[in-house]
Parts: structure tokens; sequence; C-alpha cells
């Protein structure tokens, strides 16, 4: 009977102690950002983050998260490059889960889009180094470009680029450029609802802002980042999206 008794409390120790390491373990990953939800900016008065590195920025909020147009961010030579390139890949874009960070088609966004390998073209290369100095992080920092084709009708609903399953920097998005790599449609606008605005695209103008931040080793999500890709009336609309992470990607 007493080893009996020994084997019970022996067993209950060592799932009491299996319970505990699995409660660790993913208290760990929600801390580095594996699992948990965004934790949203409550003052973005008060965040104080760097200016965006290109000569004609022009700042259209200065305050979380710090929207700006960066005018001429490509030639119009590297836009025709950019859409060249992209032609041949695209396919229905998807939009993230934020569940669980899988891709999944919706109906909020109806676009196509088609990835760039990295560096694979002199241009594009310049192109990923060129975004990674306006944020001032290293190249390795930078997603894999995507180019999106919008047919007249064709939209993607208001949304944020961060991931609201991840709780901390690891795998987070820091900020986001958009740029404009032709203008020769009608209507196709990036609405910011919460910053009350509208960009009208120009062809190789990109619009900067951040994602989130990074304050006392935890971070924020900017919820005023909050953004629309208005559909064109007519005529077709193509965009680069260029994310850039916190850490190396």
């Amino acid at each position: 009977m007493n080893l009996d008794k020994r084997t019970l409390i022996t067993a209950l120790l060592v799932i009491g102690g299996l319970i505990a390491a699995y409660f660790l373990f993913f208290r760990r990953l929600e801390m580095f950002g594996g699992v948990g939800k965004a934790t949203m900016e409550p003052n973005p008065s008060q965040v104080q983050l760097p200016k965006p590195q290109w000569a004609n920025a022009e700042c259209l909020r200065d305050s979380a998260p710090f929207v700006y147009r960066l005018h001429s961010f490509l030639s119009p030579s590297e836009c025709k490059h950019i859409i060249e390139q992209a032609t041949p890949g695209f396919n229905r874009s998807k939009v993230i889960d934020n569940s669980n960070g899988s891709d999944k088609l919706d109906t909020v966004r109806t676009s196509s889009s088609s990835y760039l390998q990295r560096h694979h073209t002199a241009i594009i290369k310049a192109v990923e180094e060129r975004a990674a100095a306006a944020f001032g992080v290293p190249v390795v920092n930078i997603e894999p470009l995507q180019v999106v084709r919008y047919y007249p009708g064709e939209k993607y609903d208001a949304h944020h680029d961060f991931f609201h399953h991840l709780s901390g920097t690891k795998g987070q998005r820091y900020g986001t450029i958009l740029v404009y790599l032709n203008d020769d449609f009608e209507g196709g606008t990036t609405s910011f609802h919460k910053c009350g605005i509208e960009v009208t695209p120009i062809t190789g103008d990109g619009v900067f802002w951040y994602d989130s931040w990074l304050n006392g080793g935890k971070c924020y999500c900017f919820e005023d980042s909050l953004h629309q890709g208005n559909p064109p009336k007519s005529g077709v609309k193509y965009a680069l999206n260029i994310w850039v992470r916190f850490e190396p990607f």
C-alpha cells in the first residue's frame, strides 16, 4: 500500500512538472512573439520614431504611425521593370488569418499578387537597399517584395500590416512602404481612415509608415495604421508592398 502511495505521489509530481513546463514554454513563446496577441499602443502622440531617410519626404502625419509621402522613391523605368518582373507570377492575393498567422483567401482582398525573388535583378536589389536605408535597418530585414495588381472594382478593405497573432518583435513588422508603380487609372487611392488621410497615386511615389514600435522591451502595434486600398474605377493599378521586419527575415 505504501509503495502504491509513493508511486501515485511520484506520478502526480511528474505530471505537475510537465504541466508547469508546458505553460512556461508557451509563456516564453508569447514573450518572444511566437503566440499571443499584438498589443496596441494607447498613446500614439507620445511615440518618437525616426523620420524616413529620404530627401524628398512629405509628412502627412507627425504622430504614430508617422505617415510620409516619399516623392519619386522609384523612377519610371524602375516601376516598369518591377511590373515586368512580376507579371508572370500573379495569383489571387491572400490575407493573414489573425488567429494563427496562416494564409487564406478572403473577399476583403480581391487583388492579385506576385512575389519577387530577393536580389533577382540589379533594380530589385537597389529597391530593397533603398527601402532598408529609409527605415535605417539592415537589408536582411526586408521581406521579398510583393507586387499587387488591381483590376477595376478590386480592392483591399481596411486592414493592418502588422500581425495580430504576435505579441513580441519576433516575426513582427516594423513598417511599410507602399509604392505606386503607375497612375494611368481612375480611383485606386489609399485611405488611412483613423488618420484622415487619402493618398492619390503618382507613379514612383511611396507611402511610408510604421506598423509597430519597440519601447522598454515591449512591442506596441499602431491601431491608427489601419489603411485601405480603394478599387480603381477604370484602368489597372499596380503597386509594390515593401514590408520591413524588426529582425532578419
